[in-house]
Formats: C-alpha cells, sequence, structure tokens
C-alpha cells in the first residue's frame, strides 16, 4: 500500500497561554502514522521545550524538537514533530506539554497518514536553529530508505504577517496573524528512495530566533516473492 494522506485537523493556537495544547483526533485504521506538527514561543529569556506529547489511547509519542538558544533574547523559539503508530480507530486526545517558560504561544495540528512501517516508522530527522533573530529558517534531511518516504517539515518564528511555502512541499496548516501568537507552518511531501529533502521557510513580520524540524518516514518492508536463482 503506497503512503497517502489520510486526514489532517485544524491547528490550534494558544497566546499566552498554559503549559499544555491538546488536538483531538479519531484514526481512519489501526496502525497508522499519527504525526503532530508544531511550534511555541515563550514570553522570556528561559530555553522552551516539549516536555512529552501522549494521547489518551496510546499513551506516549516519540518527539523531535528544535529549540533556539536560551538566555539569547526574550521570545525564544521551539518547533516539534512527534510521531505514534495508532492501535485503534478509537477518539483520542493529545496532549502536548511545554517546560522552561513562563507564558506559552503555541500553535499545533496533527495529521494521519497510511503506508507507514508499523514496527520502526523513523527513517531519519535534523533539526535547524538560528543564533541571531531574522525571518528565513531552512532544514535539509537525507532519507536512507530504498522504498517509499514521507517528509515531514515545520517552522516557526513570532508574529508573522505571512508565510511562503517551500518548493514542491504539500501545505499541513499555516498560521500568520501578523500578532502576539505563535506562527508558523508545516508541510509534507512523498518521495521514493534515499534522496535529499531541503524546506526553508521564509515569513514576514517577525525577526526573533526561527526554527524548522524535519522527519522522515519509511513504508514497510516488502519481502521479495518468488525463489531466488542459484549457481
Amino acid at each position: 500500500m503506497p503512503i497517502a494522506i489520510v486526514q489532517a485537523v485544524a491547528v490550534t493556537t494558544t497566546n499566552a497561554g498554559p503549559s499544555t495544547i491538546t488536538l483531538n483526533i479519531t484514526p481512519n485504521a489501526a496502525n497508522n502514522l499519527l504525526v503532530v506538527t508544531g511550534c511555541m514561543m515563550n514570553a522570556n529569556t528561559l530555553l522552551a521545550t516539549v516536555s512529552s506529547v501522549s494521547d489518551s489511547v496510546d499513551g506516549a509519542w516519540t518527539v523531535v524538537q528544535a529549540n533556539s538558544p536560551a538566555g539569547t533574547a526574550a521570545n525564544n523559539q521551539n518547533s516539534f514533530i512527534a510521531y505514534k503508530i495508532c492501535s485503534s480507530t478509537a477518539a483520542r486526545t493529545i496532549t502536548c506539554t511545554w517546560a522552561g517558560a513562563t507564558s506559552y504561544y503555541s500553535s499545533a495540528s496533527t495529521a494521519e497518514f497510511s503506508g507507514i512501517n508499523t514496527t520502526a516508522p523513523l527513517d531519519s530527522s535534523n533539526t535547524a536553529t538560528t543564533a541571531a533573530t531574522g525571518t528565513t529558517v531552512s532544514v535539509s534531511n537525507t532519507t536512507v530508505t530504498a522504498g517509499d518516504v514521507l517528509v515531514v517539515a515545520v517552522g516557526g518564528n513570532l508574529a508573522g504577517s505571512a508565510w511562503s511555502s517551500p518548493t514542491d512541499w504539500r501545505l499541513l496548516w499555516n498560521v500568520a496573524t501578523a500578532g502576539a501568537s505563535q506562527d508558523g507552518r508545516s508541510v509534507f511531501q512523498i518521495g521514493t528512495g534515499a534522496a535529499s529533502y531541503s524546506a526553508t521557510f521564509t515569513e514576514t513580520g517577525g525577526t526573533w530566533f526561527p526554527t524548522a524540524t524535519m522527519v522522515a518516514f519509511k513504508a514497510p518492508y516488502i519481502t521479495p516473492s518468488g525463489a531466488w536463482l542459484t549457481a
């Protein structure tokens, strides 16, 4: 079965909110891949991190995240991707929990994909941060799987008035409020074979410390059928 997107849930945002953000999803099939992409800004100079992601049915998720340098200035950024193979079609609430900040501005959404390896879904991952304020962040990753791959990327910054989509990527969600919020954009791409992928997130209106995260997932390995010929 080829890799395909099944559904994407509308993005949820918080402004000066609590240390958690929750998302709800009902998977269409057991053993599909659930992915949360999100970003968060803390309103102080502490390092902002995702301490955990879990859901009410299957428990803890795996998290890959990027954080801007601690103590550089107020409004440090975090971008993250979390994932889990769902065990059933039971409706669930996903809870993302932050640590290291006192006032949280966040954006996050979840999506479901089919055709992913159910026992070892991760192919590879990478993150990117900026040591200085700016409006652009680029992240790249080289996949290692010979078969089909799903590549997901997310970039975040503070209070952008517009985001431009990386070329050749499909949009999952976009937040650009030009106000006191955590803005970002999440995209995905389905490819084949070992290759290099790169996504550049560019926005106007926010000049803080943008971050980006990219994760690649692999399809199941299919054992060749038929007999092998020997000399």
